[in-house]
């Protein structure tokens, strides 16, 4: 639910900076992103397109998930 409300928002930010709602406009302000506060972390986009956020690693063990590890930019950055 969280990463939705962050999707959300992240929308509602790309379109005010675009000032538009012309789907090019949205969509460059978007790859533009840079230190958006979510509630899942700061999401920035690379030059790829790619979000750049840090990640959680949860475990299961006996059906309950307890946290494993946290990764921050640039430990998982993919370059491809």
């Amino acid at each position: 639910m969280v990463l939705a409300r962050d999707a959300v928002y992240l929308l509602a930010d790309a379109i005010t900076r675009a000032n538009s709602s012309n789907p090019a406009d949205i969509r460059k302000a978007l790859a533009e992103t840079k230190g958006f506060q979510g509630i899942t972390g700061e999401i920035t986009f690379d030059e790829l397109g790619n979000p750049i956020k840090p990640v959680i690693i949860m475990r299961m063990f006996q059906g309950k998930a307890s946290y494993y590890q946290s990764l921050l930019p640039p430990d998982f950055i993919i370059t491809e």
